[in-house]
């Protein structure tokens, strides 16, 4: 391993010049969506580790054997046929990495010989089946979202009055069957009002509420809030909260087999009372339209109207725009700008592993025309992605660190927030740990002015927003300007992306939770007692979404602290790097005593849960 050095230091920097310049011939940007800030293509040192192979080869195996089970049983007329619990594969335990462990490193230069071409050759050929077998999983089941009925589609796979919620529930046949589908059929089951709102404080999509000062126009300020007044009220006291999802009124309408669905941009009114829970208080499904109360004949129907953008605000948002994109952004900068044992790239490089990999298999698969999202989101292919680059371009990266985005949502007044409360635990054991690093790198603020790649990959950042620049950034002129923005990267590629990722499933895989569309217009009479059935999606789409959802959920690779030993090449750094560990293990016990009095566990940031980069 080449020892880590600043440029100036850097006792053989003509060797350190020719490995720059092998990087930028290997990382080179590619064109999507008129952006020209991504990788091209995984470089092939850059394929996933057999560690990884190891990890996601079971779930790609689970979801073979669920499509297979459908298959069969649908074939010899057990359509609805659900498998008993005790055969019921559980879901395996994500794997944790032991403290004398270490994670894969990403291939280096000192690695050759016979050993490591034979390793990259076994890599390249299970990535060739394992290519194939995502590209089915996450892409297209035989049509595209736009496309006319074919032969394969089947009657029996459409909407119909006939349908139940058994049939949703049975798309469970190999994969495990979530918590969630057996409180939905109980008596009084169902989304309640309690799990809708505990949804936008746990859920996949944490970061909608803020708090308002008024009641928005178009809401009746003597709308009532369970327990304490009116909404009025509320907002007077600072209790009033919107989840607002005006972004998703970019979407454009698709066609699936010429069946029309959509996605509204709703806007959502909750409040906290008297006893310091959260809850609903009023939904508007579309702008200037109606409102609807709690207790309604169609309350249900808004509610699903809601879930539905809160899936489509997630992953096109939430997970794809603002972990997966935003991050390589940082990793293409640092790839091509500093050498791979400058400080720096030595910090980060860790929280990159992967990410280009998965990032291209979303953006030619997921992403793509006839892919899961073109098959179960309710917008176009061509404007959801359109609001995912939109949500990237609107990021304001100079004022997106975790705890001011936080404090301007105003939230303090909701006394029981997981995701808020653990995040910004992590986030402060990041931010100390990264100014640990930075200052052992820099002893002065001049030194970070004086470095030259670091100023070459500060300019590629602060370059136009589609070249390789991220909007908002400033260079830093300081070590604190540059810890505060290396701890928003490595916060972003672990803990955020963990939050927002691995509540995909359970949560998100049931369809009549969390609908990708809608297959019916929204309610526009609160008094009109609409079916939910009706705004559920054949059940080869449900399929899809919950073998989709699993199998982007079902890998923890690496662990969030757990670094090679000797990755950094300073003593000091080490000690800062047991620190961080001592300071996640005191999270993790923090997060379990809170999670006893939760109303739900909350377990998507426990610290042994959270992997280091985004590489699924």
């Amino acid at each position: 391993m080449t020892p880590v050095a600043l440029p100036h230091d850097d006792p053989n920097p003509a060797q350190r010049a020719l490995r720059l310049r092998d990087a930028r011939s290997a990382w080179t940007y590619g064109t999507w969506n008129d952006l020209h800030t991504f990788a091209d293509k995984p470089p092939a040192r850059e394929l996933p580790l057999i560690g990884w192979l190891v990890r996601v080869l079971p779930g790609v195996g689970l979801v073979a054997l669920n499509d297979g089970l459908h298959s069969l049983f649908r074939c010899v007329g057990l359509a609805h046929w659900t498998p008993h619990a005790r055969f019921a594969p559980r879901r395996p335990a994500p794997s944790r990495p032991t403290l004398e462990g270490k994670p894969a490193a990403p291939c280096s230069d000192s690695k050759g010989g016979m050993v490591a071409r034979a390793e990259r050759g076994a890599r390249l050929m299970v990535f060739n089946w394992l290519d194939k077998r995502l590209s089915k999983t996450l892409g297209d089941y035989g049509t595209t979202a736009k496309s006319a009925p074919s032969p394969a589609v089947t009657g029996a796979s459409l909407p119909s009055p006939g349908r139940t919620l058994a049939d949703f529930s049975a798309v469970y046949r190999a994969l495990p069957t979530p918590s969630v589908v057996t409180g939905w059929e109980r008596p009084q089951g169902g989304l309640t009002d309690e799990r809708f709102a505990w949804l936008r404080l746990a859920g996949p999509n944490p970061e909608m509420l803020e708090r308002i000062d008024g009641v928005p126009p178009g809401f009746p300020p003597d709308l009532a809030v369970p327990g304490a007044g009116t909404a009025g009220d509320a907002a007077r006291d600072g209790r009033l909260f919107q989840a607002d999802y005006a972004l998703l009124g970019a979407l454009v309408p698709s066609v699936w087999h010429g069946l029309s669905r959509s996605v509204a941009a709703p806007c959502a009114l909750f409040a906290v009372n008297d006893a310091g829970a959260l809850v609903p208080v009023a939904i508007r499904c579309v702008s200037d339209g109606q409102v609807f109360r709690p207790g309604e004949p169609a309350w249900p129907a808004a509610k699903h109207v809601v879930q539905v953008a809160d899936a489509n605000q997630h992953e096109l948002v939430a997970h794809l725009s603002r972990t997966h994109l935003l991050v390589e952004i940082f990793l293409m900068a640092t790839r091509t700008q500093l050498a791979s044992n400058h400080p720096i790239a030595r910090l980060l490089i860790p929280h990159f592993e992967g990410t280009v990999f998965i990032n291209y298999q979303a953006r030619t698969s997921l992403i793509a025309p006839g892919g899961a999202i073109d098959r179960i989101f309710g917008g176009t292919i061509a404007s959801s992605q359109q609001v995912a680059v939109d949500a990237l371009r609107a990021l304001d990266i100079a004022h997106y660190g975790l705890p001011e985005r936080t404090k301007a949502r105003r939230t303090d007044a909701i006394p029981v927030y997981p995701w808020r409360d653990d995040a910004l635990r992590i986030w402060d054991a990041v931010a100390t740990f990264v100014r640990g690093v930075v200052d052992a790198a820099y002893v002065t603020d001049a030194a970070v002015a004086a470095d030259p790649e670091l100023a070459a990959w500060s300019a590629t950042l602060a370059g136009p927003f589609g070249s390789g620049g991220v909007p908002g950034f400033v260079g830093p002129g300081t070590r604190r300007e540059l810890a505060d923005i290396l701890t928003l990267v490595v916060y972003t590629a672990s803990a955020q992306h963990a939050a927002v990722n691995f509540a995909q499933f359970p949560l998100m895989s049931f369809s009549p939770l969390f609908g990708g569309a809608g297959w019916a217009p929204a309610p526009v009479n609160p008094n009109t007692n609409g079916s939910l059935i009706a705004f559920l999606p054949p059940r080869q789409l449900a399929l899809q979404q919950a073998d989709t959802l699993y199998l982007l959920s079902s890998v923890h690779y690496t662990q969030l602290g757990r670094y090679e030993r000797g990755w950094f090449g300073d003593r000091g750094v080490d000690g800062l790097v047991a620190a961080f560990r001592r300071e996640l293990d005191g999270i993790e016990a923090a997060i379990g005593a809170a999670n006893a009095t939760r109303p739900e566990p909350y377990t998507h940031l426990l610290p042994s849960l959270i992997p280091q980069s985004i590489n699924i």
